[in-house]
């Protein structure tokens, strides 16, 4: 489970590198810091879902923004209606 954080990392390098000049969103990034930078402790095997649910909201919020940015990438206008995932996407980068 806590290799996870590293492909977590990846994913929001990534995410990042998308539109230059532009942060992402502070809670999507807040989610990120409480999901990474853990190092495994035999305690928490005892605190199993307490100890690896950070790390889990972490890597299922990267990988959908990741999964959206792939999804919409070769659009050259906002479709109309607005789906939900390019409007998460506009959120995550300020442009909404």
């Amino acid at each position: 489970m806590f290799w996870l954080q590293e492909t977590t990392r990846t994913i929001v390098t990534t995410l990042e590198s998308l539109v230059p000049g532009h942060s992402l969103h502070p809670w999507f990034l807040e989610i990120v810091e409480a999901g990474t930078g853990k190092t495994f402790t035999l305690e928490d095997n005892a605190i199993w879902p307490t100890a690896t649910r950070p790390i889990l909201e972490a890597f299922f919020h990267a990988r959908y923004f990741l999964e959206m940015a792939v999804r919409y990438r070769d659009l050259e206008e906002p479709p109309q209606p607005l789906p939900s995932g390019y409007a998460a996407l506009l959120t995550l980068y300020g442009l909404r």
